[in-house]
């Protein structure tokens, strides 16, 4: 199968690829990937493609000790737990993740062997379920180091971690975060360094050393939140670090964007992930009741931006939808099962403001909410059905789906349509306005920055970066005064 990989290695003793197209017979190349991360595989870079894999099958196993391995996720790769265990495995010595989203989990034990080398993690997301927030659930056993991750319900532990040998448990305080996000977070006792980390007001942060962070203004002290360096006991407001409203968006934030908005403290000190940069989020205004069907007539698509704001842009209307897509009473949409159609809708947007009088270049594009794309459901592609989608894969945030042996599904990422413009009044009738593209809209991938390859000829031949015939090496950045999007919505998602 062509491959659609944009992470690729040169040595073949260490590379392995994963994919949901992939198999157990495969050679773990890009065009014959495994389907799982191969168990006790040491000396190891894997590339992830684009998914939903559990965990611990497909990326705990392996026997503790040393194992060397780097996993990076080459698109949006998310890791479910079973929702029970806590301090679930993660990584034993020597493990280093980057790019992934941990999900449904109780807790994680981030090293899970004492010696050897230790385990890094860099822009992922952990999110423990607020039931097990409590008490303690995520430890290690040894030294770790964090960069740009988010951290949601998580309560670190020194204790001894269950399940391993005595001398071997919990011991967090060798742990160092970098530029990371703490929400409803505790630390029982101290680790050794926290720096350009932001605490939101129910965190409880204890370190050996903190250097400039920001603690949000409503964490109170009293109930023991805020920011504890050594024993000076916990403050909101420490020597080198400040307290400051962090400006997220204030909608957004709760599905997921932690991006901030224009004036935000963090900007200038260089607080939280270097890949949530200023951003304004856009989010779907579904109409009401539950169950209507979204049109041009009942939905917008709203700037997330304080009512008060003079400088707030105005929504932005939705023009048209090719297919019926429900609203449900969370706000969300969902694709109406149809056997017959393609099982896939596109809705497009106005022309959406992205600077005023100097074109200003698009850094992230990040898809919000509860979309899925577990494409291990159903087992086969003849048992799919359009008109009774699996739950695990109904609502798939995709502008298209590929046929079966076509490069787009290893791995099928998740995608949208983006066209733009540097006019000051471009009319989104009016192809003619929409250059480079000349009118069409290019194919991206969510949750990165949109990059595109210009071709010399045609006009036309323009190439996002969630199509397989995109080069990262001929990558441009798309540089606009507007832009237009095609959400896609599909039920018909498959390896």
């Amino acid at each position: 199968m062509a491959d659609n990989f944009r992470l690729h290695y040169t040595d073949p003793n260490r590379r392995v690829y994963v994919s949901k197209a992939g198999s157990p017979a495969g050679d773990g190349s890009p065009e014959r990937p495994l389907d799982t991360l191969p168990p006790g595989n040491n000396n190891m870079q894997c590339v992830v493609g684009t998914g939903v894999y559990s965990l611990p099958s497909e990326f705990g196993g392996g026997t503790p000790g040393y194992r060397d391995v780097e996993l990076f996720a080459d698109g949006t790769v998310l890791l479910q737990g079973n929702g029970q265990a806590r301090y679930q495995t993660l990584g034993f010595s020597g493990t280093y993740l980057t790019g992934f989203r941990i999900e449904q989990v109780a807790g994680l034990e981030f090293k899970a062997y004492y010696y050897g080398n230790p385990c890094g993690y860099k822009q992922c997301e952990f999110r423990v379920l607020p039931a097990f927030a409590d008490s303690p659930n995520s430890g290690m056993t040894g030294y770790c180091t964090f960069e740009d991750c988010v951290f949601v319900n998580l309560h670190f532990s020194n204790d001894q971690t269950p399940g391993l040998g005595a001398g071997q448990g919990g011991n967090a305080q060798d742990a160092h975060f970098k530029r990371c996000l703490f929400f409803n977070c505790t630390f029982t006792s101290p680790v050794a360094s926290v720096e350009h980390c932001y605490l939101d007001a129910t965190s409880a942060v204890w370190a050996a050393a903190a250097t400039a962070n920001n603690v949000d203004p409503g964490a109170d002290p009293a109930l023991g939140h805020g920011l504890q360096v050594g024993s000076a006991g916990w403050a909101r407001l420490v020597p080198g670090n400040q307290c400051a409203d962090p400006r997220f968006h204030p909608q957004a934030l709760a599905l997921g964007d932690y991006s901030v908005q224009a004036g935000s403290p963090h900007l200038a000190a260089g607080i939280g992930p270097a890949q949530y940069r200023q951003g304004t989020a856009f989010l779907v205004s579904a109409p009401a009741p539950a169950g209507a069907v979204v049109s041009a007539a009942n939905t917008t698509f709203g700037a997330d931006v304080p009512a008060d704001d003079p400088a707030a842009p105005a929504s932005v209307a939705l023009l048209s939808s090719t297919h019926p897509v429900l609203a449900t009473s969370q706000g969300a949409l969902v694709i109406s099962p149809d056997a017959s159609t393609d099982g896939t809708a596109v809705l497009r947007t106005g022309a959406v403001p992205h600077g005023t009088d100097v074109a200003l270049e698009l850094t992230y594009m990040q898809a919000l909410g509860g979309y899925n794309f577990n494409t291990s459901y159903p087992d086969s592609e003849a048992q799919r059905q359009l008109d009774a989608p699996s739950l695990f894969n109904n609502n798939v945030f995709v502008a298209g789906t590929y046929g079966p042996g076509e490069a787009g599904r290893n791995p099928a990422r998740l995608t949208y349509g983006l066209r733009w413009s540097s006019k000051l009044d471009p009319d989104p009738t009016n192809d003619a306005d929409w250059q480079p593209t000349n009118g069409q809209f290019v194919r991206c991938e969510w949750n990165t920055q949109p990059l595109y390859n210009l071709a010399v000829a045609p006009a036309t031949a323009v190439v996002g970066n969630g199509e397989p015939a995109f080069d990262p090496a001929q990558a441009r950045a798309v540089v606009c005064l507007w832009y237009q999007l095609e959400l896609g919505l599909s039920n018909a998602y498959y390896h």
